[in-house]
């Protein structure tokens, strides 16, 4: 699964959501838009996370998914476009707040992180989600 972000026209607001098909997603959100809908940036995650990344930029927050496009919003966008990992730029996502239930997923971003924090060494990494 991938957390995207998505802006409706030029200086619009920005989505943040998920998918496990990002571009299919850009092609309904386009056909219903009275914008035109362009795709910001792609990272790795899961439902969990999108949430934690919603509650992160909620000073922002419009409605739903749908975010106002503020600084902070586009210099996280600007680290996932340059490889950053979205978990591992996100403070909130620590290894303190991941707690030791099993992912729903089988690419999600608690399993690598998990990994990478050696909480679980054991455990392969996921493949990596399309960007």
């Amino acid at each position: 699964m991938a957390i995207y972000f998505m802006q409706a026209g030029e200086a619009g607001p920005i989505k943040i959501g998920k998918s496990n098909y990002v571009e299919a997603r850009l092609r309904a959100l386009s056909s219903c838009h009275y914008e035109p809908i362009r795709l910001l940036a792609v990272g790795e995650g899961c439902r969990r996370f999108e949430g934690m990344i919603h509650q992160h930029f909620a000073d922002a927050h419009i409605r739903h998914e749908w975010f106002h496009p503020v600084a902070a919003i586009l210099a996280f966008i600007d680290r996932v476009k340059a490889g950053e990992k979205p978990y591992m730029i996100l403070p909130s996502a620590g290894a303190d707040r991941i707690s030791d239930k099993k992912c729903s997923g089988i690419e999600c971003w608690r399993c690598e992180y998990r990994a990478y924090a050696g909480i679980l060494p054991d455990r392969p990494a996921p493949k990596q989600a399309l960007l």
